[in-house]
């Protein structure tokens, strides 16, 4: 089984389409959260997790910009949960933090950050 990871890719959708795009030829894809932040596509971000990974984990930032209390310095990072559709804000909200599951006798722990700490690995 083959299967494609990706994670903190932070509202950059070109790497993110870019990425799904080369691998094609995978099983499953798994997203490890921090969809949004920083980058400035967030909404097309999360659409495309929606559309294309199978299993997802939600990020720390992924929280905070669900809750519109975004991580990220920058200022206009604010202007973006403010224009992402409820539905995605509520989408990133309700993403588990912890998935287990077992492909081919394997059992996989998926986390953003660590078994200890889900969220960011600290």
């Amino acid at each position: 089984m083959k299967i494609l990871v990706v994670a903190d890719i932070h509202a950059n959708y070109r790497a993110l389409k870019a990425t799904l795009d080369a691998f094609d030829n995978v099983d499953e894809v798994w997203c490890l959260g921090d969809i949004v932040e920083y980058g400035p596509m967030p909404s097309a971000c999360i659409d495309l997790v929606r559309q294309h990974c199978d299993q997802v984990v939600v990020g720390n930032h992924d929280l905070s910009f669900a809750k519109c209390q975004p991580q990220a310095d920058d200022d206009w990072t604010v202007w973006f949960p403010h224009n992402t559709s409820i539905n995605n804000l509520d989408y990133l909200n309700n993403l588990p933090t912890l998935l287990t599951l077992e492909r081919d006798g394997i059992s996989y722990c998926l986390v953003h950050g660590s078994p200890s700490n889900h969220l960011t690995g600290r």
